[in-house]
């Protein structure tokens, strides 16, 4: 298992984080702050205000998403793919200066990944964690 938390403190107030990072998009991963090279995509097929359905490609790695809301602070997230699960439980709590935004991500390689997966820890951790700061890249750069 890859087991990880990324933590930020944001100058927003925890509602707009949490709208920002709990509404689920086709448009996500194409901001002005990701690289098209890093072949990272999202299909959303389904969403409201409890939850939503949705894939991300990561390459050739494919994870399909339920995620439960939680609002105001909080998102729960299953995903299931071919080569590796995840679970990915994000909190949001008030800070003086705006939210604190606390992801933790477990990655479960399955099947022949599960061979390579201390080999693939570091890239998932590194690339992970640029993708969180590219999501509030991009709330700190949307037009408001």
């Amino acid at each position: 298992m890859i087991h990880f938390t990324v933590e930020r403190v944001v100058r927003v107030s925890p509602e707009t984080l949490y709208d920002w990072m709990s509404d689920y998009s086709d448009r996500d991963y194409t901001g002005p702050n990701w690289s098209p090279k890093e072949g990272v995509r999202r299909a959303v097929s389904e969403q409201d205000a409890q939850h939503a359905v949705f894939t991300d490609y990561y390459g050739r790695t494919a994870l399909n998403y339920r995620a439960t809301k939680q609002p105001p602070f909080g998102v729960e997230a299953e995903g299931f793919g071919n080569n590796m699960n995840a679970h990915v439980s994000l909190k949001i709590s008030p800070t003086t200066d705006g939210a604190r935004l606390v992801v933790d991500f477990r990655f479960d390689p399955q099947g022949a990944a599960k061979l390579f997966a201390g080999l693939m820890s570091g890239t998932i951790v590194r690339a992970t964690t640029r993708q969180v700061d590219s999501f509030l890249s991009d709330l700190s750069t949307a037009p408001t």
